[in-house]
């Protein structure tokens, strides 16, 4: 599952195939599947199938925005999968928390990285949701848009800002410090940029591919 830029990118682009009448909730719900780890809510409790169905976001704009992220999710794994098998084999497939999978979790950022300096992201960032979903409590849900927001402050380095992000959110130093390794490996070898840069027109085209401008 990709990081918040990309998501942000992704909703903007494929808008025009719903009916969307309220921009900002759109993309506030695009935003808010990801909150579940300051909640320490289970993956399904926002990333369910069941949230992919028109019972459940038919005629609410944020329902389709998350909506929006699950499909998001499906298409970048399937092409970091497909694109980058060697990379993704070297990980250990347990929680990223506990020590595994960052190659995959690395690439997610220096995605996230190119696509946060693709548009101007900030400029079309939303407001935390008006209502609680999975009983959170909104002003937590707020603070941690809010948080989000701040860790694309164009005004000083990506990764600094990611950093900042992740002490917030509780992760140990010790995984930020191998974040940050394999960050600057991969975002230093140009023949590994040049591939990443090509995962967000190959979701594009897989998106249209599968809607062909049906509208939900």
């Amino acid at each position: 599952m990709p990081l918040d830029a990309t998501h942000l990118r992704f909703a903007l682009d494929v808008k025009d195939n719903f009916p969307i009448h309220n921009l900002s909730a759109y993309l506030s719900g695009t935003i808010y599947p990801d909150s579940r780890f300051i909640y320490k809510l289970p993956r399904l409790a926002t990333h369910a199938d069941i949230f992919l169905s028109p019972d459940f976001y038919s005629g609410d704009d944020f329902k389709i925005g998350w909506a929006v992220h699950l499909i998001c999710d499906r298409l970048f794994d399937e092409i970091v999968g497909q694109d980058f098998p060697d990379l993704i084999r070297q990980d250990r497939v347990i929680d990223f928390i506990r020590g595994g999978r960052f190659n995959l979790t690395v690439l997610k950022f220096v995605a996230d990285r190119l696509d946060s300096n693709a548009f101007p992201f900030l400029d079309f960032f939303p407001p935390a949701p008006e209502k609680a979903y999975n009983n959170e409590d909104l002003e937590s849900l707020r603070e941690y848009y809010s948080l989000v927001k701040k860790a694309y402050d164009k005004n000083s380095d990506y990764l600094s800002d990611r950093e900042r992000l992740w002490e917030e959110l509780g992760i140990a130093p010790e995984i930020v410090s191998k974040i940050k390794i394999k960050y600057l490996e991969l975002n230093n070898d140009p023949d590994m940029i040049k591939k990443i840069k090509l995962i967000y027109p190959k979701m594009l085209a897989a998106f249209w591919a599968e809607n062909k401008k049906h509208k939900i």
